[in-house]
């Protein structure tokens, strides 16, 4: 993995690192919203599936809805617009999923309100079994002109 650039992905990364501790990923039941109220706008919660198209938004923060200018909250991933870098956009849910690992993208997606969105992503897989990744917590900071 690419290591963070964004100072708020990089604290995200290591909150997500304390609760891993000595195991390959922690649990959802690890991460305590009481403990990281400052992330809390720019963190976004995936559930997964096996097919990509079956992951769904469970949380959307309030900065993330701003910044993509809109609220996925409860939406699978075949409900969203079939963007034209969709496979780069959204293939990093599917590596953290399948790798296990954490995944760091920083790109842009074209918005019909603007000529294009560019932000960095963070996804960290969750795992109450600690062998399949049932959740991935991403961070997200958006970068304006």
């Amino acid at each position: 993995m690419v290591e963070p650039q964004e100072k708020e992905l990089q604290d995200i990364l290591a909150y997500w690192e304390s609760k891993r501790a000595d195991r390959a990923m922690p649990a959802r039941r690890d991460i305590d919203p009481l403990e990281i109220p400052k992330f809390l706008p720019r963190l976004l919660m995936v559930d997964t599936a096996e097919r990509l198209d079956d992951f769904c938004y469970r949380l959307y923060g309030t900065e993330v809805c701003k910044g993509f200018e809109n609220d996925r909250t409860g939406l699978y991933f075949s409900q969203l617009p079939r963007i034209e870098n969709y496979d780069v956009v959204y293939g990093g849910y599917w590596r953290t999923y399948v790798e296990k690992t954490p995944v760091y993208f920083h790109g842009q997606i074209v918005s019909e309100a603007r000529n294009y969105i560019r932000y960095s992503r963070l996804t960290l897989p969750l795992s109450d079994d600690g062998v399949v990744v049932d959740i991935i917590l991403g961070g997200v900071v958006f970068f304006y002109d």
